[in-house]
């Protein structure tokens, strides 16, 4: 389950959208793309997997068997025409 939220120091969690990991070498790459909004200069993504859980809009499911999240907090420059390559 893919989250963001704008505001990294009072987060809270929009869901983007899900994703279900299919492994075959025990190694699975797992995207989600989304727009950045606009907002607070620092932002953040969240990144949960659940087992046997299915899909969920809930940004911090705890459940009795195994889940892991993980955050990414980083910075959003202002967007200039001139920087434009």
């Amino acid at each position: 389950d893919f989250f963001y939220a704008v505001n990294a120091s009072n987060p809270v969690w929009v869901y983007i959208g899900s994703e279900n990991a299919t492994v075959s070498d025990g190694l699975t790459d797992i995207e989600m793309t989304y727009t950045i909004p606009s907002g607070s200069d620092v932002q953040a993504v969240r990144v949960q997997f659940t087992y046997d859980e299915g899909p969920s809009t809930d940004p911090c499911i705890n459940n009795d068997d195994y889940n892991d999240r993980d955050d990414v907090v980083f910075k959003v420059l202002p967007w200039t025409a001139q920087e434009q390559v």
